[in-house]
């Protein structure tokens, strides 16, 4: 099961990567066959002559392509109409129903549903390939309930497709036509409409087709939507199976020249290729389901998480190793040898020096006399100055003294004779500055 994880990613990611022109070349291959069966209506005037020669047809249907290609699928559609009114402008009745038939559809729906209109060509193409099933179950797997107007629309062309061919084949009609007979043309319109009108009310082969296409849409939509595991896989077996059985229901009721054996293996295939198409979208790991709840002021929120399982091929790198020549040092594919670069030395491991402590001076001479006596008057002289400035700070903090005089500040200390210039060491700054030379 791994090997086909693995392969589902492959293929997936090669078409994410070349994504716009994949869908660019599927757009041209769709252009190209309607096109090409729109040239084999054949029934066209004789001003139409030149592009339907053999030397111009076919590149006449591959400018169509690409112009389709190009453009939108509602100009698209435009250009579908224009030259079916060119393939049948001999028949001018036949002309004139087509072309107003698919104007209708193209101003009242196609035009107005851009991204549903494509179901129109996607049910004509699954008609046509024998899977016409395919279409409502993908519709109601990743498409809303308004698929089944479009569906039904391409059910009603494909349905009229051999009551226009058989008109056109019709000579009685095409003789009163090449006829020019004026006066009969009104008559012959009357009789055209009419058999028209009974071919639709009459066939109810389509009206049948149509609404087990809109079932199956609409059970399809809603098994998916639900919140159980599985739910797209058993919304497809749910359609499949409503398929089966309303296609035996109809033909009870109005039997047709149909096999069921083709229908059985129709409806089998189309459910194939819709499991398919579900397994390449998306592949959930249900095992690892979590739901999660929380609430907040106004709402209560519960929440259902599955994660999908994604398969990432590992990367190997072969690396060829060819033999080198003995002779002129080539390789095999005569490239030559790229040097081999010398081993780079690693570094020796930064050394940290050790710090050393320096050796103590036993040589020191003591200190003289005079030194020592200059110390004792300095630490004298710092004695007498800071009971002189408690005395003094005392006195200023209480001025209502005995004597009434005003406190003069201490003496300034004569200089330091070891220091040329200079104040002693430890003195104090006079007049209460600070060393920057400003008031406390």
């Amino acid at each position: 099961m791994e090997q086909i994880y693995i392969m589902r990613e492959t293929i997936v990611s090669f078409y994410k990567k070349f994504e716009t022109y994949l869908a660019v070349l599927l757009k041209f291959a769709v252009g190209l066959v309607v096109f090409s069966r729109i040239g084999g209506i054949g029934l066209y005037m004789p001003i139409f002559e030149p592009i339907n020669s053999a030397p111009m047809q076919l590149p006449y249907i591959l400018l169509m392509a690409m112009l389709f290609t190009v453009m939108t699928m509602t100009v698209g559609y435009g250009l579908i109409i224009i030259n079916i009114c060119i393939q049948t402008s001999a028949a001018l009745g036949v002309m004139t129903f087509a072309g107003i038939a698919m104007l209708l559809i193209l101003f009242f729906y196609a035009r107005l549903a851009p991204k549903e209109n494509f179901l129109i060509l996607a049910t004509f193409f699954a008609f046509e390939f024998g899977v016409p099933y395919l279409v409502p179950l993908l519709a109601g797997l990743y498409l809303g309930l308004t698929s089944v107007i479009p569906i039904s629309i391409g059910v009603m062309i494909v349905s009229f497709t051999p009551f226009v061919g058989f008109l056109l084949e019709d000579a009685q009609l095409m003789s009163e036509f090449m006829g020019a007979n004026i006066a009969a043309m009104p008559e012959y319109f009357g009789d055209l409409y009419m058999a028209i009108f009974a071919d639709i009310t009459g066939n109810q082969a389509w009206v049948f087709t149509a609404f087990i296409f809109s079932m199956v849409v609409f059970i399809v939509y809603t098994v998916s939507r639900f919140t159980i595991d599985h739910a797209k896989e058993i919304a497809l077996g749910a359609g499949i199976v409503v398929t089966l059985l309303s296609t035996i229901i109809a033909e009870l009721l109005a039997p047709a020249n149909v096999s069921m054996l083709a229908v059985i293996v129709s409806v089998v295939l189309s459910g194939v290729l819709a499991f398919l198409a579900a397994f390449f979208d998306m592949v959930l790991d249900y095992q690892r389901t979590e739901r999660v709840q929380f609430e907040d002021e106004t709402n209560f929120y519960q929440v259902k998480i599955t994660p999908k399982i994604v398969m990432s091929r590992k990367q190997r790198v072969l690396k060829r190793i060819n033999p080198v020549d003995e002779h002129n040092g080539y390789l095999e594919n005569n490239y030559p040898t790229r040097p081999e670069r010398p081993a780079r030395a690693e570094p020796p491991p930064p050394v940290r020096p050790t710090r050393t402590e320096p050796p103590k001076r036993t040589d020191r001479a003591e200190p003289p006399a005079h030194t020592e006596r200059l110390d004792r008057l300095e630490r004298h002289d710092r004695a007498e100055r800071e009971s002189a400035l408690s005395r003094f700070y005392n006195e200023v903090s209480n001025p209502e003294s005995d004597t009434g005089a005003v406190p003069t500040p201490p003496p300034e200390p004569p200089p330091d004779p070891r220091k040329p210039g200079g104040k002693r060491r430890g003195s104090p700054n006079p007049a209460g500055k600070d060393s920057s030379g400003k008031k406390r």
